[in-house]
């Protein structure tokens, strides 16, 4: 097998991707290497490692609901290496072929977990994707450190993301485009809702978080009232003109925004839920107007 590095990520298996080398980084493995090419050759230049683990029978674990249980184990005279950066986790496992090397960014992470045996301990790590992967350890300290790294590094990134998204959607505005608007700050608001919740941590969502994330669910419900308010002045215009097939269409893509922006504005503080749905009541209202009166067009046809 050639040396590959694999990237998982959201709904996708592993998949081929070129890593730079880092000769900057510190020795990884130990004095008795564990892989057929040295880890830090699968990391980007940039990046820094913060935590290491290793076993030397077991490899990885990878447990998914559609494809069952796989294996991943490493060849003799070789082991596993689990490598926590400052960005992902990358599992490699010795092949002499060439090592199975898989990556998973912080941003895909869902849970941070682990399990202890009579003899050894586990790191679990769960994705978005549904996917768990298990790397089992009998350094008890190592695996402690490799959590507490985790449990500070996946917010961090899941904000760095949010904030990405946030930009996105800034930009978005620059160039009209009111679709691109709500799906960069639909990212931005899940991104922040992860960055909070996946780990259990109070002191992640400190007062400027908090004010972040409640301007930008503030901009979404705005960004989903106004495309609603343009679908349905394009409907009412449609409707007027006798297409009641065009008017129908625009009316419930308007529904939809206004469903979504109702949402919101009951689950979090910016927006008012009740105008809202009475906007939303009397559109519908509309729409079962203008079905009347297509299908008594139709009738005298």
């Amino acid at each position: 097998m050639t040396v590959g590095a694999s990237e998982y990520s959201s709904g996708r298996d592993t998949h081929q991707c070129d890593m730079p080398t880092a000769d900057s980084d510190p020795e990884i493995a130990g004095s008795d290497p564990l892989t057929e090419h040295p880890v830090r050759e699968y990391l980007g230049e940039d990046e820094r490692v913060r935590a290491t683990l290793t076993n030397t029978r077991v490899g990885i674990e990878r447990v998914d609901d559609d494809d069952g249980t796989e294996r991943i184990e490493p060849d003799a005279d070789y082991g596993a290496v689990s490598v926590l950066t400052d960005r992902r986790a990358a599992f490699v496992v010795g092949q002499s072929g060439g090592d199975e090397v898989t990556s998973i960014p912080y941003v895909e992470f869902a849970d941070v977990d682990t399990r202890t045996e009579m003899l050894t301990r586990t790191l679990v790590v769960e994705t978005e994707a549904g996917a768990t992967w298990e790397f089992t350890v009998r350094e008890s300290d190592a695996l402690d450190d490799a959590v507490e790294h985790l449990r500070a590094a996946i917010p961090e990134q899941l904000l760095a993301r949010a904030r990405e998204h946030r930009d996105a959607a800034e930009a978005a505005v620059e160039d009209g485009d009111c679709q691109a608007r709500i799906d960069a700050l639909e990212a931005t608001v899940e991104a922040f809702r992860r960055a909070t919740t996946v780990v259990d941590d109070p002191d992640i969502a400190t007062v400027a978080t908090r004010d972040e994330a409640e301007s930008a669910i503030a901009d979404l419900v705005e960004a989903h009232l106004g495309r609603a308010r343009d679908c349905r002045s394009v409907g009412n215009w449609s409707a007027e003109a006798g297409d009641a097939a065009d008017a129908l269409d625009h009316f419930e893509d308007a529904c939809d925004c206004f469903e979504r922006a109702h949402e919101l504005a009951e689950r979090y503080p910016p927006g008012d839920a009740d105008a809202i749905a009475t906007e939303h009541e009397h559109l519908l209202e509309k729409c079962d107007s203008v079905k009347i009166s297509a299908s008594v067009s139709s009738a005298l046809d």
